[in-house]
């Protein structure tokens, strides 16, 4: 025996299964949409702490070949010369340079560097990196990491002490 459906009638509802209605449709555009743009956040958020770590890397490779220099100096009895440390571009203690140094300038321009971009500020003696993004900075102000060479001393109220040591430091500005 076989049972026969009854015609739909023009304009009748289909059966609960027979597909999306509009409100389903719009609901699940708009999870998709939420989950999208958090994706999106997160992707930036990675990008930026990628962006900072590699910056940490070059400096802990600066902070590496500054030692070495301090180390070699003090072996072969020329401690007298860990003053020119300080003067010297840290980018040149370096065997290869990072493929984003753009060099060392005397003066720059507000735009002649781009983001994402090590130099050397010969003018200020400073070391400089170039944030790409921020989270926290959407404004039209460039954000610039500044590093200088100094010198340390043991004995501060001495005039005449000698340098003991040299280091890259970060100049808040």
């Amino acid at each position: 025996m076989t049972f026969a459906h009854p015609p739909r009638q023009p304009g009748a509802r289909a059966g609960s299964g027979a597909g999306f209605t509009l409100l389903m449709t719009l609901v699940l555009a708009c999870v998709v949409g939420l989950l999208l743009a958090k994706v999106l956040e997160r992707i930036g958020f990675m990008q930026e702490q990628a962006e900072l770590v590699a910056a940490q890397r070059t400096l802990v490779s600066l902070r590496t070949a500054l030692n070495m220099k301090v180390a070699e100096l003090t072996v072969t009895n020329r401690r007298g010369e860990l003053a020119e440390l300080a003067r010297e571009n840290p980018m040149d203690w370096l065997v290869n340079k990072p493929g984003n140094y753009a060099g060392e300038y005397f003066s720059l321009g507000n735009d002649e560097i781009p983001p994402g971009n090590w130099y050397f500020d010969r003018k200020e003696g400073k070391l400089v990196y170039l944030l790409r993004r921020s989270k926290f900075f959407h404004n039209d102000k460039r954000i610039a990491l500044k590093f200088r060479v100094s010198s340390w001393y043991l004995d501060k109220t001495n005039a005449s002490s000698t340098i003991h040591g040299v280091s890259l430091d970060q100049v808040n500005e």
